[in-house]
């Protein structure tokens, strides 16, 4: 969903055998990047539809980063991380931002953008967080009736254990859900929908699941949060795997709603 988002069309990988680094793109960069690779002295493998070079990946990264600051390009760029997981690098992280540096840098972007919203950072020992509330109206909403009548129940409960319905005053697991029967099934099924229609409003937007998010927010509002989002990632990092509990980003965010 990362990619989808972000549509990051860079990636760097090592090559054990000739002990260097190759960069593919998904789709051609801007002549920036590639002078920038061409600086470094860096080749193009027509066989194998990638640039390759010998310098650091680090050194790598750090030149197209700075090329596609004042072009078209995406967020970031995906390569090779900590023991064989993804690592994401935005292409301003390497700006290294902290605390109102950060919110204020972020805060320019959104208004060039056209994107309505707030942004606050706090810093703590050994890192920060950042908060962006994204300003929007009902306007922005389906109307509930319209999302209701294009809800699937199978995907509703999709990574689903169970469920508080007011409603019936107890809370349901998915198989009681399904044994579930007339008017009974109707209002649990109204109280589940009425929850995640309220959720990005009350708890935030998880981006990880924006697919989740297509038929509630309206189109233009759906694409106001991918710019946000995009915004916020071209500022960081993340060299983190969780399967060995190694975390390595330069901040974490959550993505929220306020109406207006």
């Amino acid at each position: 969903m990362l990619a989808e988002i972000t549509r990051l069309p860079f990636a760097i990988v090592s090559n054990p055998y000739y002990q260097s680094f190759e960069v593919t793109f998904s789709e051609k960069p801007a002549q920036k990047i590639i002078d920038a690779l061409k600086s470094l002295k860096m080749r193009w493998n027509p066989k194998k539809r990638c640039w390759y070079g010998f310098h650091p990946e680090n050194v790598i990264r750090e030149a197209i980063q700075s090329a596609s600051e004042n072009t078209e390009t995406p967020a970031g760029i995906l390569t090779e991380g900590y023991l064989g997981a993804t690592a994401f690098y935005g292409s301003k992280s390497h700006k290294h931002l902290y605390g109102a540096d950060l919110s204020a840098a972020i805060r320019t972007d959104f208004k060039a953008a056209g994107v309505k919203g707030t942004v606050r950072c706090s810093t703590y020992s050994g890192g920060q967080s950042l908060t962006a509330t994204l300003t929007a109206s009902a306007a922005d909403f389906v109307p509930f009736a319209e999302y209701l009548v294009s809800l699937d129940e199978v995907e509703l409960w999709r990574n689903r254990y169970d469920f508080w319905i007011p409603e019936l005053d107890r809370r349901i697991s998915c198989d009681e859900y399904f044994a579930l029967e007339g008017e009974e099934r109707k209002r649990a099924f109204e109280a589940l929908a009425r929850y995640e229609y309220e959720a990005p409003q009350k708890y935030g937007i998880c981006d990880k699941w924006l697919e989740r998010y297509t038929n509630l927010f309206t189109p233009s509002f759906m694409q106001t949060v991918k710019k946000a989002l995009a915004i916020v990632l071209s500022y960081r990092y993340d060299d983190s795997n969780g399967q060995v509990d190694y975390f390595d980003t330069n901040f974490y965010y959550d993505l929220k709603i306020k109406l207006k």
